[in-house]
C-alpha cells in the first residue's frame, strides 16, 4: 500500500512517520473514531497508531495513490490534542497528507516547537 498519513485537525500539518531516530513530536498521533473509540501512539506511516490499524475509507481499488486512503477518524498530533480544552470529539475524517508523512525536507518542514499544555 505504501506510505500515507493524515493532516492534524488543529495545526493543519501532517502526522509524520515515526522513525525512532530523527522524528519529533509530530510522529505521535491521536485519532477519534465516529463511535468515540480513540487510537493513539506512535504513527508508523502505514496506517497504524500504537501498533493498531486505524479503520480507513478506501478510494479507487485500481492503482491506489496516497490520496486514495482516507482515515475514518478525526486525527491530531497527540501534543495538539492534549492542548485542546475541552478535549475534541469526532469532527469528520482528517484529510490525507500530501507529503504522506514521510516525503518532506527534514531540515525545513516539521521543525515547529511542540505545543505545551
Amino acid at each position: 500500500m505504501g506510505l500515507f498519513s493524515f493532516i492534524c485537525k488543529k495545526c493543519d500539518t501532517s502526522v509524520i512517520r515515526h522513525t525512532g531516530k530523527d522524528t519529533c513530536w509530530k510522529g505521535f498521533g491521536t485519532m477519534i473514531m465516529p463511535d468515540g473509540e480513540i487510537f493513539e501512539g506512535v504513527y508508523d506511516g502505514y496506517g497504524r497508531l500504537g501498533g493498531e490499524e486505524i479503520p480507513l475509507v478506501f478510494g479507487p481499488v485500481h492503482q491506489p495513490k496516497w490520496d486514495d486512503y482516507l482515515f475514518q477518524g478525526s486525527g491530531y498530533h497527540t501534543a495538539c490534542y492534549l492542548t485542546m480544552e475541552p478535549p475534541p470529539t469526532y469532527d469528520g475524517p482528517s484529510e490525507p497528507a500530501e507529503d504522506q508523512g514521510h516525503f518532506y525536507d527534514k531540515d525545513v518542514d516539521h521543525i515547529e516547537p511542540e505545543p505545551k499544555v
